[in-house]
């Protein structure tokens, strides 16, 4: 079935993107203004001494904002609370949009209603599949994984289980075109500016390890319905947990327990099986060097 796409917002959208400018940013906003409906501004927030990194943006919507604030969770507040569209869209300082994305989204969000909140189809640019496809493990231990870690349910593709671990949708798999799901990714998020989260709810220094899933849980509990629109693409790069230095991993280690445990007793979750999700993700990090050191000997 053809979608109608329309030439003109009837909205007026705001995209908020917090950087430190580590990323080079420029694909991402010639991917946000080469869309068939292109925002009426794009802000980019960044704390002052990182303003070195930010490159000349010859876009006219476009507002780079200093803040002495630092942290995505945080900077990102601050400019939701700025934002002057109806329509606000968080984006990651590295993502590509496909040039239907922002309208697929809007169209989605319009379709959905006052409650809604959308988010694109995650694709890996190198292997044009979804960032979420099953990893090739045996079925047998990954059934007993999912057992532990969320009962007889096991695994539930887009929802969240009694772990705290949010299970990613694999659209490779489903000719459906959008899916009602437990959680967004932080990554790249379409809101009505009146359903915004405005306050800074990350409450830790550093990398945000499972903001999405505490922003998921703070949108839940304002009345939002969460919506995934495959035909709405956004590109990224992955990287899998095994290509970390061990020092590397273990700095990811801790600051995700600390966040998820703090998202486990804020959403009532099983601290019990969390740990169980530790034990096989560290077993799983050792056994995955183990297995790439044996093979160069």
């Amino acid at each position: 079935m053809s979608e109608n796409y329309t030439s003109k917002p009837l909205h007026s959208i705001s995209v908020v993107i917090a950087t430190l400018g580590l990323e080079p940013i420029e694909k991402t906003i010639d991917s946000i203004n080469s869309s068939t409906i292109i925002p009426s501004e794009i802000l980019i927030w960044i704390p002052t001494s990182y303003k070195k990194n930010i490159p000349v943006l010859n876009h006219p919507n476009i507002k780079v904002v200093l803040t002495e604030v630092k942290g995505q969770v945080a900077q990102r507040s601050i400019g939701f609370n700025r934002a002057s569209g109806d329509i606000v869209m968080q984006l990651d300082d590295d993502l590509i949009l496909d040039c239907l994305c922002i309208e697929l989204l809007m169209n989605k969000l319009l379709l959905q209603g006052a409650c809604a909140v959308v988010s694109p189809n995650f694709i890996c640019d190198s292997s044009k599949l979804s960032i979420y496809q099953e990893v090739d493990r045996n079925k047998v231990f990954l059934n007993f994984y999912y057992w532990l870690i969320n009962g007889n349910k096991g695994y539930m593709p887009g929802t969240i289980s009694s772990a705290g671990v949010n299970f990613g949708l694999n659209t490779n798999i489903d000719k459906s075109n959008y899916y009602n799901v437990e959680w967004l990714a932080g990554g790249c998020v379409m809101h009505y500016k009146n359903n915004l989260v405005l306050d800074n709810f990350f409450p830790f220094s550093g990398k945000a390890f499972n903001e999405d899933l505490i922003h998921s849980y703070l949108l839940k509990e304002k009345g939002c319905k969460f919506f995934i629109v495959k035909s709405a693409v956004c590109y990224l790069s992955t990287i899998s947990s095994s290509d970390f230095s061990v020092k590397g991993f273990l700095r990811n280690f801790f600051g995700d327990y600390k966040s998820r445990k703090y998202y486990v007793k804020l959403s009532s979750k099983s601290m019990v099986r969390m740990h169980f999700f530790y034990f096989f993700w560290v077993a799983s990090y050792f056994s995955d060097k183990l297995s790439s050191l044996i093979k160069k000997l």
